[in-house]
C-alpha cells in the first residue's frame, strides 16, 4: 500500500504525486533544456501542489528563497 500525505484533512497518495511530477520532465531530467529554469520549476511545483492539493509552508519557504537574491558566498541577503 502506498504511503499517504495529508494537508488540512486531505489525502494524497505517493502515486498521485509521482504521476503529477512525471508530467514535468524539467523537474527530474537533468538533460532537459529547462532543468535549470528556476521560474519554470517553481511554477511547476506550484501546479503540482494544486493538482494534489498539498500546498504547504515548506513549499512557501522554497518560493521565498527563489525570490531572494543570493550573496556571492551563497548566504541569503538580509536586506528588505
Amino acid at each position: 500500500m502506498a504511503a499517504e500525505m495529508t494537508n488540512a484533512g486531505k489525502v494524497c497518495s505517493e502515486e498521485d504525486l509521482i504521476n503529477e511530477v512525471e508530467k514535468y520532465p524539467w523537474l527530474w531530467n537533468a538533460h532537459h533544456l529547462d532543468y535549470k529554469d528556476v521560474v519554470k520549476r517553481a511554477n511547476s511545483w506550484h501546479a503540482i501542489g494544486i493538482a494534489v492539493d498539498l500546498l504547504t509552508e515548506a513549499y512557501s519557504s522554497e518560493v521565498e528563497d527563489i525570490d531572494e537574491p543570493a550573496e556571492p558566498d551563497g548566504a541569503r541577503s538580509t536586506q528588505t
